[in-house]
């Protein structure tokens, strides 16, 4: 049965079985595959057991999470993908701590010093194709739009890890059929995007208390 708001309102009310915290998430407008997953839990069981990012930072923004929490994120994110930038590129580590400098100190000159390096970081961002993402993050890291660039970001370098991985293994096997190899780019992909959301979610429960 293809998963719907519709059918998930059904379940959920049949037999009173729809619980506060449903009742909630519903008033809020959440995913029918978020409210799904939830099930029975509480609340906080389920911000304890969510092992998907972008559904915590949605219900953190509904809750009215200050910016702050959310730009601390965006950096933690930005720095995941710090690893793909090349040696001797520094504009980007400089972005984020210029950022962080605003974020431990909101003052108006470290804000204009966080946009600068901001921009710096712009000139940068085609030393890495996930960079781009990340820098995105930083650049407007006040606004939620950041979480989610960061987020894309993290979710890039889990894929090249995965490709590269991956490729290295078929190497060291001799060759591989491409359609086999394919597949198992896609399934070590899957993997390890799985690893990174569950680091996601970690790094948002570290920020973030419900």
């Amino acid at each position: 049965m293809t998963i719907t708001q519709e059918n998930v309102n059904k379940w959920m009310e049949k037999g009173n079985h729809m619980t506060p915290f449903q009742r909630q998430l519903r008033e809020m407008g959440a995913c029918a595959s978020a409210r799904e997953w939830v099930g029975d839990r509480t609340a906080a069981s389920a911000w304890g057991e969510c092992e998907e990012p972008g559904w915590m930072l949605w219900y953190a923004e509904k809750k009215g999470v200050p910016k702050l929490s959310f730009v601390g994120i965006a950096i933690e994110a930005a720095r995941m993908v710090l690893p793909l930038v090349p040696d001797g590129e520094d504009r980007p580590q400089l972005a984020i701590e210029a950022t962080e400098r605003w974020l431990a100190e909101p003052t108006e000159e470290n804000r204009a010093a966080s946009r600068a390096g901001a921009r710096a970081a712009e000139a940068a961002a085609g030393v890495a194709e996930a960079w781009a993402a990340a820098w995105v993050a930083v650049a407007w890291a006040e606004a939620w739009v950041a979480v989610e660039a960061a987020m894309e970001a993290a979710w890039a370098r889990a894929v090249a890890w995965a490709r590269a991985a991956t490729w290295a293994r078929a190497a060291a096997a001799a060759a591989v059929p491409e359609v086999a190899w394919a597949r198992a780019t896609a399934r070590a992909a899957s993997r390890a995007a799985a690893a990174i959301n569950k680091e996601l979610c970690e790094m948002i429960r570290r920020e973030i208390t419900l």
